[in-house]
């Protein structure tokens, strides 16, 4: 993948995705708990997710570490970088700042890499990196 062009519209009804977390964590069309219960029902016989925190909203990182300071859960992180060559410093402040306010990192995800040229640029502290094309 060598990159791509963005375009944006204006869609009556849809949220703002230039204002931030708030707009989007206010949708149920992105809540991930919501769509599951739907599809399953809210019974523990037929929905085996029902018993399981799925928080799975948008935040910035000073969002991100204040909802997650005083708990004991593990973070997965979900990231779009559009191209990961140059975010990685970036991100690897992020994790830093994360683990200095003793977030528990357990997966990163990261899309929209775009091309990966030097793999070994990419390494990022305490974590295996697996790419997947």
């Amino acid at each position: 993948m060598t990159g791509s062009r963005e375009a944006v519209a204006s869609v009556a009804g849809a949220p703002d995705y230039n204002a931030g977390g708030s707009s989007l964590n206010d949708s149920l069309k992105f809540d991930l708990a919501d769509t599951l219960h739907s599809y399953f029902g809210v019974s523990s016989d037929t929905n085996p997710y029902i018993n399981i925190d799925l928080n799975s909203k948008f935040f910035d990182i000073q969002d991100l570490i204040l909802s997650q300071k005083n708990r004991n859960s593990p973070v997965f992180l979900s990231i779009n970088v559009r191209s990961l060559h140059s975010k990685i410093d970036v991100i690897k402040e992020i994790i830093l700042n994360l683990k200095n306010n003793n977030i528990s990192i357990i997966s990163i995800a990261i899309q929209e890499v775009w091309k990966i040229v030097h793999e070994d640029s990419l390494q990022i502290q305490d974590f295996t990196l697996f790419l997947f094309y």
